[in-house]
């Protein structure tokens, strides 16, 4: 099988950059879009797409399916040594997963009657996303704009990420929150309407602003498209076996939805977590030096119970750090060094 190829960029040196698109047709059914690798160094969804490529022609199909597995070719390729420096542009310094377009101020001009209005606002939706000849903007914007334009006309989308030393959790908005069991991560973050620039956000803005307006009209809630982010393990690595498991899990996900048929295995956990974002919290080291994880990622951890043991040489000392709160840590630094801060 071979990809549609979208021309992104030219290299200083005369090398074109382009984006492999796989695109599968199905019956009419509900559709799908997958991409990984937004971020150049989070490989772990360029196993789960392989996965899904080879199982792809044993797969009955009820919709369209899309597949990008290299969604940002240049942060892929931006080295430092063995490390991939992939999550910035290092042209504007810009993250690449805040640079995509709220277009939800689309649905405020499109009628309250769901079945016309959601042609119209698909229709408005990629309208607002063609580049004026005229206009001239970063490759980072540039790129959100490619792949915003081609997640919308889908009815689901997943992102797919990675992060540090990471357990698997997905970004699900409240709209949407009871498809979290069907998604192959343990934890799961509850976001709501508010609009900071992540491809997930892009996605399914303009359709719940849209939903809250016919909600207000009608009482009634419409099946509106659903977009996810899905952290799927670290930074700079892979695990194809776990990607076999995960790529069953978004199968599982998209028969529950209706874009494929077929009996799949949902991934098996021990039990199931999730919070609201304002308890999504960041710790900032207290201390520096050499450090290393003594918590349980993904594990209930009490207050005051080991979290992270540092070591210091100048006046040599080993110490190890509490919980400060009761949590759950899903993120911690794959640096072993670290400064106060």
């Amino acid at each position: 099988m071979k990809p549609r190829i979208i021309p992104l960029r030219t290299l200083a040196s005369g090398e074109k950059l382009g984006i492999p698109v796989f695109e599968f047709r199905g019956q009419g059914g509900p559709s799908a879009y997958i991409q990984a690798s937004l971020h150049g160094s989070e490989v772990q969804g360029n196993w789960v797409i392989a996965e899904l490529l080879e199982r792809i022609s044993r797969i009955e199909l009820l919709g369209d399916l899309t597949l990008v597995p290299c969604a940002n070719p240049y942060a892929q390729n931006l080295k430092f040594g063995e490390f991939t420096f992939g999550r910035f542009d290092p042209t504007s310094g810009e993250n690449w997963n805040r640079s995509f377009f709220d277009l939800s101020h689309l649905a405020e001009s499109v009628s309250t009657d769901w079945p016309s209005a959601k042609i119209e606002l698909s229709r408005k939706i990629l309208q607002a996303l063609r580049l004026n000849p005229a206009q001239t903007e970063s490759h980072s914007r540039s790129l959100s704009r490619i792949l915003q334009t081609l997640a919308a006309p889908h009815d689901f989308m997943l992102d797919l990420h990675c992060a540090s030393l990471c357990e698997s959790h997905a970004y699900v908005p409240e709209y949407a929150f009871s498809s979290f069991t069907d998604l192959p991560c343990r934890h799961a973050v509850k976001i709501g309407p508010e609009f900071a620039g992540a491809m997930d956000e892009a996605f399914f803005a303009p359709w719940w602003k849209l939903a809250d307006r016919i909600q207000a009209a009608s009482g009634n809630f419409p099946e509106i498209p659903q977009g996810f982010t899905l952290e799927l393990g670290h930074q700079d690595w892979s695990n194809p076996s776990l990607a076999a498991q995960q790529a069953e899990g978004i199968l599982h996900f998209l028969s529950r939805k209706g874009v494929v048929r077929g009996n799949f295995t949902a991934m098996k956990f021990p039990s199931r977590y999730s919070c609201e974002l304002r308890n999504l919290r960041t710790h900032y080291s207290p201390k520096a030096g050499f450090v290393s994880l003594r918590s349980r990622l993904g594990e209930v951890q009490d207050r005051n119970e080991p979290y992270c043991e540092f070591i210091r040489f100048k006046d040599y000392s080993k110490e190890v750090l509490p919980c400060p709160e009761s949590m759950i840590p899903l993120v911690f630094t794959n640096a072993s060094s670290v400064h106060e801060g």
